[in-house]
């Protein structure tokens, strides 16, 4: 469960949007007791003809033992129409435990309405757990 205020930065036109974010999040894990963090983060973002660019910095630190994690996501996606657009994702990070990931992750959006998108895709491990996963994910444009 995670709960962020989320703030836009101005920036000058043509410059794309940014965005700080303050918050808390809480984590149960199925061996050990849950955690709960506080968190900041960085983001921007751009449009680029039928494309786009993005970038997400994120920092939470367990407030308990103060062991701190942080990610740092690249996004290029692309409109193919109206509907349906197509996006990969460079995940990075590093954990609490000091372990280091990159994660590649290509998927498809279906936008629903004028609000709703779903989004399905892949995330395949570069370094670290090289796993493969399934994703489903949805958001709401407000």
């Amino acid at each position: 469960v995670e709960a962020f205020a989320i703030r836009a930065i101005p920036l000058p036109k043509g410059w794309g949007v940014a965005s700080y974010a303050v918050g808390l999040a809480h984590r149960e894990y199925e061996l050990t007791p849950g955690a709960t963090f506080a968190g900041a983060g960085l983001a921007w973002g751009m449009d680029i003809d039928k494309s786009w660019l993005a970038t997400e910095l994120q920092v939470l630190t367990d407030i308990e033992t103060y062991q701190s994690e942080a990610k740092f996501d690249v996004t290029y996606g692309y409109h193919l129409n109206d509907r349906w657009a197509a996006m990969v994702q460079l995940q990075t990070g590093q954990g609490q435990t000091g372990d280091s990931y990159a994660k590649l992750a290509p998927s498809a959006i279906y936008q629903v309405n004028d609000r709703l998108r779903l989004n399905m895709g892949l995330t395949q491990g570069l370094t670290g757990d090289r796993g493969t996963g399934l994703f489903f994910g949805s958001w709401l444009d407000y």
